[in-house]
């Protein structure tokens, strides 16, 4: 093979890489990373290097950022799927075979999850939540599979207080153990 075919190739094939990996973000773009919020330094198409609201700055490759990445702070929850495929009202929801369930986590001294049915629900849910703990909650690990759905959220405040709660503690322990504590 001669050099300038050889050459053309490589040409070729490093363009079609190139190209693949576009920048996703551009520089001053904010994005939230497993609830954290981080302002974009640089993107090179493979890693992104972000600086979070204490002055970190941290690098992260786009397999690390393909999960985790919410852009949401609650304020904007609702537009996410699967929160935007909730009916308004529980008056909307259709029956137990149509309906839309997303699972979050309860505010309540109960430990576990609650069910949202309606944005009315996930309303009175964000209200709830930022009265309680004075921000609006950061979720993260969406999860859509069909009509159900499920998050997570990470607020520091919430974290802490559900590690502190002895009933969740104690409940996690038996389920851990592979035993019922018949509270469920």
């Amino acid at each position: 093979m001669k050099k300038d075919t050889l050459r053309s190739l490589i040409v070729e094939q490093l363009s079609k890489t190139i190209n693949e990996n576009e920048p996703k973000f551009k520089i001053g773009d904010n994005f939230n990373y497993m609830g954290n919020k981080h302002t974009v330094l640089s993107d090179n198409g493979f890693a992104v290097k972000a600086q979070m609201g204490d002055g970190t700055i941290k690098t992260y490759n786009y397999s690390q950022l393909k999960d985790r990445v919410t852009e949401n702070d609650g304020s904007n929850i609702l537009e996410l799927e699967p929160f935007n495929m909730l009916p308004d009202t529980r008056k909307e929801m259709g029956d137990w075979r149509t309906r839309v369930e997303i699972k979050i986590p309860d505010l309540g001294e109960e430990d576990g999850m609650v069910t949202i049915f309606s944005k009315q629900d996930m309303e009175d849910y964000l209200s709830k939540f930022k009265s309680l703990y004075n921000e609006e909650p950061k979720f993260i690990d969406l999860k859509v599979d069909g009509r159900f759905g499920s998050a997570n959220i990470s607020n520091p405040k919430f974290k802490e207080w559900r590690s502190k709660n002895p009933k969740l503690a104690w409940i996690e322990g038996e389920r851990n153990a592979g035993k019922n504590s018949n509270l469920d």
